[in-house]
């Protein structure tokens, strides 16, 4: 879709676009990690059974208040992950010689996220790693939006090649575009993101602070392609997530 010079086109794998062919010097790659890159291990956290069992989530979720529900799906989200497609640390490593400018955008915040004293930066440099996919480049340096709104003292951020979003209280668009100004040299943008919300605050903000910079944004649905655990029951499922909020010291986290 052809819009003020930005392009949308759904994808089910990477393998779908050549994206070495539309990659230069100047071009910025940007991708979403969970549900783009990775998922949990545990089948009961697979992201289709989560969509199997809406009515249990909505069940669940409608007992919390939007901030317990955030720190949980940072507790969801820590879980050992595992690739959605095997080539994806190929494709990322084959990206980063035709640019020095490769990053991940998440919407999750970087401090702490459950009882333990773990920052989730680390978890998710640490679950990347695992997988042989790293974002740390020395030319693109850590640091903090603390002009930005904050998440309980935790502002967006950047760590390890890695853009935290904090989106419960911003949009991704607003960090790429904050993360931008001190990138003076980019021409062109291309994004994977599994949401279109995401991908919508990104071209919403940066068309409208970054206007002479193309983007190219794949809307990502490799999830959908996925085989569905099987034998995991509703009550298995129920049970599982409620026992994940159990575990969670939200009045310490919220305060």
């Amino acid at each position: 879709m052809k819009k003020n010079n930005k392009y949308i086109q759904k994808i089910n794998s990477f393998e779908d676009v050549n994206i070495l062919k539309i990659i230069d010097k100047n071009t910025l790659v940007v991708f979403d990690i969970d549900s783009v890159l990775i998922i949990p291990k545990e089948p009961r956290l697979h992201p289709l059974i989560f969509k199997k069992y809406l009515f249990v989530v909505d069940n669940l979720y409608n007992t919390l208040s939007r901030e317990k529900r955030h720190f949980l799906n940072h507790s969801i989200i820590a879980h050992e992950p595992i690739l959605i497609e095997k080539k994806i640390p190929d494709i990322i490593k084959k990206i980063k010689k035709q640019t020095q400018y490769v990053i991940a955008l998440t919407a999750a915040k970087k401090g702490r996220f459950d009882n333990s004293r773990k920052f989730f930066h680390n978890v998710r440099f640490n679950q990347l790693k695992s997988l042989d996919i790293c974002f740390s480049n020395k030319i693109i340096k850590d640091d903090d939006y603390n002009f930005l709104k904050d998440t309980y003292g935790d502002y967006p951020g950047l760590r390890n090649g890695i853009l935290y979003s904090a989106c419960l209280n911003n949009k991704k668009g607003e960090v790429l575009s904050a993360f931008l100004y001190k990138i003076k040299i980019i021409k062109k943008i291309i994004i994977f993101d599994d949401k279109l919300k995401h991908i919508n605050s990104i071209l919403e903000i940066t068309n409208k602070n970054y206007p002479d910079i193309n983007i190219f944004s794949f809307h990502y649905n490799g999830v959908e392609s996925m085989k569905c655990p099987k034998n995991i029951t509703q009550e298995d499922f129920a049970n599982y997530i409620s026992k994940l909020i159990q575990k969670i010291d939200f009045d310490r986290l919220l305060q």
